[in-house]
């Protein structure tokens, strides 16, 4: 059995949400973001849906910051 974890009153379907995640991850990909951040932010868009476990926003600049498989 699958174990899903809610984020405390977040809309599942909030389009607002997801442009500023999506334009936040321009600073992931400019590389403008620390590796705990990516770390970070991988957690959370995985959480949501929108990456698949152990993918990465952008696999290119996470390499280029060592960050850890």
């Amino acid at each position: 059995m699958n174990t899903f974890k809610e984020y405390a009153n977040l809309p599942k379907y909030d389009a607002d949400l997801y442009s500023d995640l999506s334009d936040l991850g321009w600073d992931y990909t400019a590389g403008r973001m620390s590796r705990s951040a990516m770390e970070i932010y991988d957690t959370i868009m995985t959480r949501l849906g929108v990456l698949d476990d152990g993918e990465h926003w952008n696999e290119d600049c996470y390499q280029d910051h060592n960050c850890d498989h």
